[in-house]
């Protein structure tokens, strides 16, 4: 065999063989941490959705070409989730889930608990994770769906 050739052939097989970190797979993937954020949201369990997320959460509304912050950081993503449950039932479901990487890209539809009368509204997101928590947050405009 041509010493180049089993030169790459032993390094293919040590590369394949090199152990992968052990770690890795005690990881939850960027989708189930996104998947748990949501069932929190549909428990409307706060402190829980705050466990997932990191300390300088950022909330942003996409509409067009405008970008709105809604909020920033733990305290007032808590105050307006607070607010929010106070206000409205509701019950969302993801209709689809991509992650790649350190982001996340879903399809939610929503419908009211209060209101089974009203049309159910779906939306996109995307998450972007760091650490193993939601840094960020684009919400894109509900529209009506089946």
């Amino acid at each position: 065999m041509n010493r180049k050739i089993r030169h790459y052939s032993i390094f293919l097989l040590w590369a394949l063989c090199w152990p992968v970190n052990v770690n890795a797979a005690n990881t939850p993937s960027s989708e189930s941490i996104v998947l748990g954020f949501v069932a929190a949201f549909n428990r409307h369990d706060v402190d829980q959705m705050l466990e997932m997320v990191s300390e300088d959460i950022h909330w942003y509304s996409v509409d067009g070409r405008n970008i709105g912050v809604e909020t920033t950081g733990k305290q007032q993503l808590q105050r307006a989730m607070e607010l929010y449950f106070s206000g409205i039932k509701s019950r969302s479901t993801l209709l689809s889930i991509h992650g790649e990487g350190n982001y996340v890209v879903t399809m939610e539809k929503s419908r009211s608990l209060t209101n089974l009368y009203s049309q159910p509204q779906c939306s996109a997101a995307t998450y972007q994770l760091d650490n193993g928590k939601i840094k960020a947050v684009w919400y894109f405009p509900a529209v009506i769906c089946d």
